[in-house]
């Protein structure tokens, strides 16, 4: 966990708090950002907060952006069949294109249904389709 960002260590404490919920273990959001913060070797959560914050220089790792076409079967495929988690979802309102991200240890992958996310209005291929012109490769 070297490089472990407070809003992970955040999201260990929601799934803490749910896991202990399931059991009949009831405590707040501070106590899980706690518990957390002690497993991580700090001694309370500000503290935590700021050494993850610091340590934590320059840009991330890559995060790729995959176009879906339909919710129900990308859910099966990366949920259900590779074993991702969703670690949230977001919809401007409801019936809006889905937009979410997924995680599988430290694989990252956020999925959309927003057409031009990707800068493509057709599906996401290799290939462009035109009427005119023979088809060839996208660049």
């Amino acid at each position: 966990m070297d490089h472990l960002t407070p809003d992970e260590a955040k999201s260990a404490a929601r799934a803490l708090r749910r896991s202990l919920a399931a059991s009949g273990i009831d405590i707040s959001h501070a106590q899980a950002l706690e518990h957390v913060a002690h497993q991580l070797g700090f001694r309370d959560w500000n503290t935590a907060t700021a050494q993850l914050s610091r340590s934590r220089g320059g840009m991330g790792p890559a995060v790729p952006l995959l176009r879906i076409q339909d919710e129900d079967i990308a859910r099966r495929f990366y949920v259900d069949h590779l074993g991702f988690a969703v670690e949230w979802e977001h919809r401007f309102s409801p019936g809006m294109p889905l937009y979410a991200r997924l995680r599988r240890g430290a694989t990252t992958l956020d999925l959309t249904e927003h057409h031009t996310a990707t800068g493509h209005r057709e599906p996401s291929s290799g290939y462009r389709w035109r009427t005119s012109v023979p088809c060839t490769p996208s660049s």
